[in-house]
């Protein structure tokens, strides 16, 4: 539960900047991948550090092909990837969480254009992920029960 007040801050800002720039900045990434490494071993030891930085590793490694046929930007699996390192017990959890959320939100705004007459799909659009993800770890990280 502690390590999710630090990245708290980084989620406001990497939804911010995928929203009004159509990015998730490197600098607050690697930014918070040393506050994550550094409260990390302060707090669960380098074992604990290591276990964080598995999990990682693994969420960028798992999403990867994703990223491969444009499914998901290099920014969402970079964010996941610092969370996964704050919360590695709860990353799947999370992950699974951002995915559930971002199929609801399509798919609500896929009926609230068949119901105004719209165009159902529309070519190109962008979802911006970094919304789903942080709702995904505020659910499932634990913050809100």
């Amino acid at each position: 539960m502690i390590m999710i007040l630090p990245i708290f801050p980084v989620l406001i800002r990497a939804v911010y900047t995928d929203i009004k720039k159509g990015i998730i900045e490197n600098r607050l990434l690697i930014s918070a991948l040393i506050i994550g490494a550094v409260l990390r071993v302060w707090l669960n030891g380098l074992m604990g550090f290591v276990f964080g930085l598995k999990m990682s590793v693994a969420m960028v490694a798992i999403l990867f092909p994703l990223f491969l046929i444009k499914g998901i930007g290099a920014g969402d699996i970079k964010l996941l990837g610092v969370i996964a390192l704050y919360m590695p017990d709860r990353i799947f959890y999370i992950t699974a969480a951002a995915f559930i959320l971002a199929g609801i939100w399509s798919v609500g705004r896929m009926i609230i254009r068949k119901v105004s007459g719209k165009k159902l799909w529309i070519r190109n659009e962008t979802l911006h992920f970094s919304i789903p993800i942080a709702a995904g770890t505020l659910l499932a990280g634990g913050f809100i029960r």
